[in-house]
């Protein structure tokens, strides 16, 4: 009783709507099974599995697409410090130093790239 009113009128809807996806969920299952016992239990079988492999290939997808993020901000940052700062390079005389950290960085990306069109980690 110690809770404001909006509280219950909260659970009220949501104690609502997770029966009706529930009365959904085994509406659909009747109808799938009543239209065809075999077709029913397949898509029972396959759709768990295929989901996992996808959950997988989606994890894998994830990770190379943040480490490509990376190191395409590691590239936009190199070459803004280049940009910024060509007079300080210059007179250091470090055009090869930031040239070469900028090539390898750029063939990190690259390679991150030739992997996730390939498949592999």
């Amino acid at each position: 009783m110690d809770l404001h009113v909006g509280y219950f009128t909260g659970q009220r809807k949501e104690i609502l709507s997770q029966g009706g996806i529930r009365c959904t969920s085994c509406a659909v299952f009747g109808h799938r099974y009543i239209a065809s016992a075999r077709l029913t239990f397949f898509s029972l079988l396959v759709i768990p599995i295929s989901a996992f492999f996808i959950a997988r290939i989606v994890k894998n997808l994830k990770s190379q697409a943040r480490s490509a993020q990376e190191s395409y901000g590691n590239m936009i940052s190199y070459l803004d410090e280049a940009l910024s700062g060509v007079k300080i390079i210059k007179a250091f005389n470090a055009v090869s130093f930031i040239k070469n950290r900028f090539h390898n960085e750029n063939e990190r990306y690259a390679n991150i790239g030739v992997r996730w069109l390939s498949g592999s980690k």
